[in-house]
């Protein structure tokens, strides 16, 4: 990722989130004359309708603000391979604008100016959720913004989010002592789990009950002594390889392991027991996670 990275706000009062969110779009709106000038590429027509506005500002101010949203519909329009984030509420979603072409709709006496973009997302990557809590102090004061579009300018906080998204390591920045007295000391950031660690995590826990209720007990029969042969870090490692090795499939019926959007049926061979090859029988269950 080589592009740009913005913060946006979709509309005055973010009232075209939902479009955005449900067409895969990255859009303002504009009032009509304002947008026509726009289209027509002339920027004195743009400026003379602020300039008419009696607002008592100083012109200079003025013709500021109007090269501004002037310059912002253009960048929008002709964006391609930037990084777009967009929070809402707990969530910080992001997505990269493509090469299609930009989007023009009417609604009420404004204009949509949008660009079609790969699809938002609250997960980086790697399937990590990025909710607020798990986001740096000093990368929200970035993504605090009260503009309808800004571009991150600092090199080093662009990186930061691209690595964000990308679900690469960031401890080059919050090993660093300014992000760190940023953070306060011995403040933990929040952690959410990957789609792929929640799995694991949730095929770990039928395996420890299989084994502390099948102790050898007599019920009504006498049951196996099935007996847990490593320590739960080797399990969680030969579950991850498996994972790994098998590329999010199962050995034998080839069901998928990964957790998706909606409820999915998960295939999984426990690490353990007492068994010749260490693998006991395949069990089937069903998880859900948020996408």
């Amino acid at each position: 990722m080589t592009g740009q990275a913005y913060i946006i706000l979709t509309g005055d009062g973010n009232e075209l989130w939902d479009r955005c969110l449900g067409e895969s779009l990255v859009a303002l709106g504009y009032d009509r004359a304002y947008y026509d000038a726009w289209k027509s590429g002339d920027y004195d027509a743009f400026l003379a309708l602020d300039m008419a506005a009696p607002r008592g500002t100083p012109e200079s101010e003025i013709k500021a603000g109007a090269t501004l949203w002037f310059n912002r519909a253009t960048r929008l329009s002709e964006s391609a391979g930037d990084i777009w984030f967009h929070r809402q509420g707990n969530d910080l979603y992001w997505a990269e604008s493509t090469s299609a072409p930009p989007v023009f709709h009417e609604y009420g006496d404004k204009v949509m100016i949008a660009k079609p973009v790969t699809g938002w997302s609250r997960r980086n990557r790697g399937g990590i959720a990025l909710t607020w809590n798990s986001i740096h102090p000093r990368a929200k004061e970035q993504l605090v913004t009260q503009q309808a579009m800004f571009r991150v300018a600092t090199e080093d906080m662009k990186t930061y989010l691209l690595a964000l998204v990308g679900g690469e390591s960031l401890s080059h920045w919050h090993d660093r002592k300014d992000w760190k007295e940023k953070l306060g000391d011995g403040k933990p950031l929040g952690r959410n789990l990957g789609q792929t660690e929640f799995a694991i995590a949730r095929m770990m826990i039928p395996i420890r009950d299989t084994v502390r209720n099948s102790n050898g007990q007599q019920v009504f029969t006498t049951l196996r002594d099935k007996k847990l042969l490593c320590s739960e870090a080797e399990m969680k490692a030969h579950l991850e390889a498996l994972m790994r090795d098998q590329n999010g499939l199962c050995a034998d019926c080839r069901c998928i392991w990964m957790v998706r959007k909606t409820w999915n049926r998960i295939c999984w061979h426990p690490p353990t027991v007492s068994t010749a090859t260490g693998i006991i029988r395949s069990a089937m269950f069903n998880l859900s996670a948020a996408s």
